[in-house]
């Protein structure tokens, strides 16, 4: 090889390293994962925010009427129906959400369990846990517990929300509110 050669293959590398086009691109590729991670977990994170929402106000208005019922005899079936249909937006809401009402006593407060029982879609059936409708003056604390899909279930948020979900990739959300029973 000759000198010129040389002189021309350093000059079209020279060119080559000062040319600017396709910069952008670069920094472009670099930062578009970052954008859509961020993008897909907010979606993930504001749509079950939106459910938990929508399950305590649920829940609070549904107990609302209990303690507003004086006399009534709610069971169970009846407070799931109320809770369910003030929920628009979650489906398949009566057959994913699982509660548990159970008595307090106001003066010896002993906590109720930390464990939550939740509808398992992988069994066949799960029966109610506990419910029981209290007496006069009676503390009643009553806990909902709701299955549900996550919207982009290959996520890295949905994947850290199922964790505390099932083996078929639900997810759950758990609410719970507490009244006195009014005399009758």
């Amino acid at each position: 090889m000759t000198h010129s050669m040389f002189s021309k293959i350093k000059q079209r590398i020279a060119r080559f390293r000062a040319e600017q086009d396709g910069s952008q691109t670069v920094e472009f590729i670099t930062v578009l994962p970052f954008y859509f991670f961020f993008l897909f977990w907010g979606v993930e994170v504001g749509l079950s925010t939106l459910k938990n929402t929508e399950l305590e106000r649920a829940l609070d208005m549904t107990v609302r009427d209990i303690r507003l019922g004086t006399g009534a005899n709610f069971q169970h079936d009846d407070i799931k129906d109320a809770i369910c249909n003030r929920m628009a937006i979650t489906k398949e809401c009566d057959q994913n959400l699982q509660l548990e009402m159970v008595r307090g006593d106001l003066r010896n407060w002993v906590a109720p369990p930390t464990d939550v029982n939740c509808i398992d879609h992988a069994e066949e059936s799960n029966p109610v846990r506990a419910f029981q409708n209290g007496g006069d003056n009676q503390l009643m604390i009553l806990r909902a517990c709701l299955k549900y899909k996550p919207v982009l279930p290959w996520t890295d948020m949905a994947k850290i929300m199922q964790e505390n979900g099932d083996s078929s990739g639900y997810s759950r959300m758990v609410a719970s509110s507490a009244f006195v029973q009014e005399p009758r």
